[in-house]
């Protein structure tokens, strides 16, 4: 993710862990043309956004990684 904005990296590290309300729409927007976000409208309510599974497991692995480091 070295080529993102410290604000989308942010927005999306919300986003993963499930913070996906109140962001900027040109970095939903930006993160979504990117492919590491998505949007979905469960049940005709307020636009959601995830992390696709793929990408959310080598986030997962990367967070990790950091720990391990730091520890």
């Amino acid at each position: 993710m070295g080529a993102l904005t410290e604000q989308q990296r942010q927005v999306f590290g919300d986003i993963a862990v499930g913070l996906d309300e109140g962001h900027p729409p040109e970095v939903l927007l930006r993160l979504t043309e990117l492919g590491l976000i998505q949007g979905h409208q469960p049940d005709g309510g307020p636009a959601r956004w995830g992390v696709p599974v793929h990408l959310h497991i080598q986030w997962a692995q990367w967070c990790s990684e950091q720990v391990a480091e730091d520890a």
